[in-house]
């Protein structure tokens, strides 16, 4: 008898491991991750993140991979292929020129062999071919198929997109509804950590695409003041609002800390293989030693912690009162009120 597969949904703060929860589930030979990430469908769909800033980003990301084949092309034209000259690489041939195949040779297997191997084409083709696929995605109905059309062979499917912290109890009924039987799997981290990093992370892309910088602790305390720079950090409001909608035995609960601890993480993998319905896998010890899309580091000044922990002193109450805070975490017993 054909096992029914697991529908799965991975949402967290951003910032809190989901990268690294996506890589572990796609290394498993039973498990489909959606060859994007983050799909940011239910979260544009209810108005939690923007449509025009997520849709833009994917022709701009197909017009960069074309610009790049183009020279790689090029250049693979230009070089010799066993010791013959790939012909004319101007795009001003005449057309007698082009009839008559000047400087043209047999290009046989190993001829193209040659030259894709030089073009290094495969990459790029892989990334063109999934925002393609992506497009097809155009109602529910159709990231419905999206889904299940990468599900096949699979004990379990899904899809991670942090903002989905964000939705409202009737956003994950509707998911609920859609793939019944559906687990949705919440990580949470340090709130203050997980707002350092984030900080961290904006700034290492703008420093990357040459704008001036300020001050990151000045970066870091600017974020306290914005309502979007610590509502993924909610995590009340998230259990509360996923809680009334899906049954807790098909909620996992995660803590990015416990969840990649040497220490602590082989058992975390395990309760998600349970979750999931995915065959045990022999877990590598690097899985937790090597950190996945880290920030780049730096200092957090003791003024702007001591804050974030006074700003944050209700999660981490919370917390602890129903989960017990991970170690690691911080806590607001040691700031002063």
């Amino acid at each position: 008898m054909t096992q029914t597969p697991t529908p799965f949904f991975g949402i967290g703060a951003m910032r809190a491991g989901t990268t690294w929860l996506s890589e572990l589930l796609d290394s498993y030979r039973d498990c489909r991750v959606m060859p994007f990430k983050e799909l940011h469908f239910f979260d544009t769909r209810h108005g939690k993140y923007s449509g025009p800033k997520h849709y833009r980003g994917k022709p701009q990301r197909l017009a960069t991979l074309s610009r790049g084949m183009v020279k790689r092309i090029s250049a693979a034209c230009d070089k010799k292929i066993h010791g013959q000259t790939g012909g004319d690489s101007s795009s001003e041939l005449t057309v007698d020129e082009s009839e008559l195949g000047r400087n043209s040779m047999p290009w046989t297997d190993e001829v193209r062999g040659e030259f894709f191997a030089r073009a290094k084409l495969d990459d790029s083709l892989l990334q063109i071919e999934k925002i393609v696929d992506y497009f097809s995605i155009r109602d529910i109905e159709s990231y419905a198929r999206y889904l299940r059309r990468h599900a096949e062979d699979a004990a379990a499917f899904g899809e991670i997109t942090p903002q989905y912290a964000l939705l409202p109890a009737t956003a994950f009924a509707e998911m609920d509804g859609l793939l019944p039987g559906a687990r949705f799997i919440f990580i949470m981290r340090d709130p203050v950590e997980r707002l350092w990093s984030q900080v961290r992370y904006h700034a290492d892309k703008a420093a990357k695409r040459g704008r001036k910088q300020r001050p990151i602790n000045d970066d870091f305390r600017s974020a306290l003041q914005r309502k979007n720079g610590i509502a993924m950090s909610d995590y009340k409001s998230t259990v509360k609002e996923l809680e009334s909608a899906v049954p807790l035995d098909r909620i996992l609960y995660l803590f990015t800390e416990t969840m990649t601890s040497p220490e602590t993480g082989p058992a975390e993998v395990r309760r998600i293989e349970t979750a999931l319905g995915l065959n045990p896998a022999e877990i590598d010890a690097t899985l937790f030693s090597t950190a996945v899309n880290a920030s780049a580091s730096a200092e957090l000044d003791p003024e702007s912690e001591a804050e974030a922990i006074r700003l944050f002193a209700p999660v981490y109450e919370f917390v602890e009162r129903r989960f017990g805070c991970p170690r690691q975490w911080r806590s607001p017993r040691i700031v002063k009120r």
